[in-house]
């Protein structure tokens, strides 16, 4: 299979490694495109070139967002299977989201970088609570100085989300989440 990007696609690809070094919030980059434009290659191949470029260094995970009833112990099930845990649904919400965050310290404590990447796909499914266990999840990584690099990827919805989220005064999800949203592929 060939895997064929536009110019502003490689261009991120480009422009993502000093992005990931350079963020000191949470999310960065909210990225969007229009309906089956090829995010989703996009972010295999930026997480892959990520992988070969720094190795172990910088842990780099894939969160496929889908649509869902916001639930504590959905999101942190499917975040676990993201990271690559066992068992990801075992368990209590709370006893899951101790499992993430233990597994993404340990992921990255002993790394040269001391930080996370994790892509997600379909950002536009992100509920409120969602925004919420992610800003819970960063709170309790940067507590021991673990940095967690969130890239969100979706279609114009995620524009209306920033918008509306700023409209409601909900600048403590803005501020963490969508800090740059100028880049448009």
């Amino acid at each position: 299979m060939f895997l064929l990007l536009n110019c502003d696609l490689l261009g991120f690809c480009q422009y993502a490694p000093a992005a990931i070094h350079r963020a000191s919030g949470f999310v960065q980059l909210p990225l969007w495109k229009s309906f089956h434009n090829g995010k989703t290659r996009a972010i295999h191949y930026i997480s892959k070139e990520l992988k070969k470029k720094y190795g172990k260094d910088l842990p780099v995970y894939v969160l496929n967002m889908t649509d869902h009833k916001p639930s504590a112990k959905y999101f942190y099930s499917e975040t676990l299977k993201a990271i690559g845990c066992a068992e990801a649904h075992k368990g209590t919400a709370s006893m899951m989201k101790e499992r993430l965050i233990d597994a993404l310290m340990h992921g990255s404590r002993e790394t040269r970088y001391r930080r996370a990447v994790i892509f997600i796909d379909e950002a536009f499914l992100l509920t409120e609570k969602d925004f919420i266990w992610l800003m819970d999840i960063y709170n309790n990584l940067d507590m021991c100085n673990i940095h967690l690099t969130v890239l969100m990827f979706g279609t114009n919805e995620l524009k209306s989300i920033k918008s509306a989220y700023c409209q409601a005064k909900r600048f403590q999800i803005v501020d963490r989440f969508i800090l740059n949203s100028q880049m448009n592929l």
